[in-house]
């Protein structure tokens, strides 16, 4: 079978990979628009785009879908399916109306439907999650489910973990799902809406430590934004991403400082939070241990003006 294959991120690449080691036909790759790396060292292709590279493959890059004439473009590689992984936009009609398209999503659809369902599943604590395979639709994330696969959650395990877990669950999945609508074996089962939940892009203020929460709500928030974008709290007056944390037991004023002897422990608005790894402004990450070698913290004072 024919297969354009859409996505960007690392988390595509293994779907990408699979499909190019099926005995399905990848005709061409669309990916978004290489990325300027800042100080005029020219650009960066996505991880998408260098895998097709390397396989001598037809590149498609616009700046969005709804391009005039990108669907024309799409027509000429006569796909049979469009298989989608974290492609980064959402396909107009005059695209779908190219090929059947499939596309694998990180959760158990209708749960969390959006962009970012991975952070807002463990921001939530969820304990259980998976991959879904849905034909799509111009809305998000509502079209049927042809495949799905559970798994556990671990209790400490970030975002960035969870994703190199279910990243290769995925792009099976997706070739699986392919297999049929060859076969004609495909059974599409629509999605409960009453039990959808939404899982939007996180906001820069949604990063930031709020000390008035719990510190279990708190620890989720970190693996959740680990390894992108972090959450950072203030300590001397300069921000402090916090990679890895526990919550343990504690109580004081939420924010103040409650041991910092071989670690740093501070109060948060039910229990306290145990911070394991992180990154002061303009610095590497560090475990906690060195981080605190050599500075002065102080059990009762706020964090931020420590």
């Amino acid at each position: 079978m024919r297969v354009v294959f859409m996505g960007t991120p690392d988390v595509s690449v293994p779907a990408l990979r699979a499909l190019l080691e099926s005995p399905h036909d990848v005709a061409a790759v669309v990916t978004q628009p290489d990325k300027p790396r800042g100080r005029g060292r020219g650009v960066s292709a996505s991880p998408v785009k260098e895998l097709a590279e390397e396989h001598g493959l037809p590149i498609l890059q616009p700046v969005s879908p709804k391009e005039d004439g990108f669907a024309d473009a799409l027509s000429v590689f006569e796909p049979n399916a469009l298989a989608v992984v974290a492609y980064g936009h959402i396909l107009p009609i005059s695209v779908l109306s190219v090929a059947p398209a499939m596309n694998a999503h990180f959760s158990l659809l209708p749960a969390y439907r959006g962009a970012a369902p991975v952070q807002r599943a463990l921001m939530d604590g969820a304990t259980e999650t998976g991959v879904s395979v849905f034909m799509l639709e111009p809305t998000v994330d509502t079209g049927p489910v042809v495949a799905v696969e559970r798994v556990e959650v671990g209790p400490v395990e970030t975002a960035g973990e969870l994703l190199d877990r279910l990243a290769p669950i995925g792009a099976r999945l997706l070739v699986r799902a392919i297999d049929e609508l060859e076969r004609g074996t495909l059974e599409p089962i629509p999605q409960r809406d009453i039990e959808a939940s939404p899982a939007p892009k996180i906001k820069p203020e949604e990063a930031e430590i709020d000390w008035e929460r719990s510190a279990g709500e708190l620890a989720n928030l970190v693996r959740a934004l680990n390894p992108r974008p972090g959450a950072f709290t203030t300590a001397g007056g300069k921000r402090l991403i916090v990679w890895r944390a526990r919550a343990v037991e504690g109580a004081g004023p939420p924010g103040t400082v409650l041991s910092a002897r071989s670690g740093l422990v501070v109060a948060s608005g039910r229990g306290a939070l145990s911070l394991d790894e992180v990154q002061l402004e303009g610095k590497r990450a560090l475990p906690i241990e060195d981080f605190v070698r050599g500075r002065r913290f102080e059990a009762g004072r706020p964090l931020a003006g420590a």
